[in-house]
């Protein structure tokens, strides 16, 4: 069975409600949300301006419970620059989040990614940067270096390295 055509979709609908909530961030600066997207210059391409071209473009690629996500951060909401996500992998495509690389295989990951690999809470490798640790073995070692704000013997020497 073919999906919908977008002349079958009706205001209500989940597809409507995504394309008026982006329409909203964009456009309207009594939206909450305008701050993070309009105000600093994020539009709509001038075809899913119209309804029903948002939904030629995606409907084939829609899935209830996904949200629409740009790829590019900084670009506009168009066929190219879009795709549906669930909320996990949307969270990872946010402007706040940091990245570490593997300089074993250059794998990029978020910081939390990192942290359920290697079993550590995201707050262990958030306060091993935050004190000045950026060996990337360090950051996610089983070891924790600051107990009771005291750096233990083991890590002592990258520690005066890092405070130099």
């Amino acid at each position: 069975m073919a999906k919908q055509k977008s002349k079958y979709i009706r205001k209500g609908s989940n597809l409507y409600s995504v394309w008026n909530l982006i329409m909203q961030r964009c456009y309207n600066p009594s939206c909450r949300d305008f701050k993070f997207y309009g105000k600093r210059g994020i539009s709509v391409c001038e075809s899913w301006k119209n309804f029903d071209n948002f939904v030629d473009d995606v409907m084939d690629s829609y899935q209830k419970g996904l949200t629409i996500e740009r790829i590019n951060n900084n670009g506009e909401y168009s066929k190219n620059n879009c795709r549906w996500a669930t909320r996990q992998e949307q969270s990872r495509n946010r402007r706040s989040s940091h990245f570490l690389v593997n300089p074993d295989n250059n794998e990029k990951k978020t910081i939390t990614e990192w942290a359920k690999i290697f079993g550590l809470s995201r707050n262990t490798i958030t306060s091993r940067i935050r004190i000045g640790y950026k060996d990337f073995r360090v950051l996610v070692g089983k070891k924790h270096c600051i107990r009771n704000g005291k750096i233990k013997i083991h890590f002592a020497e990258e520690a005066r390295n890092v405070r130099d």
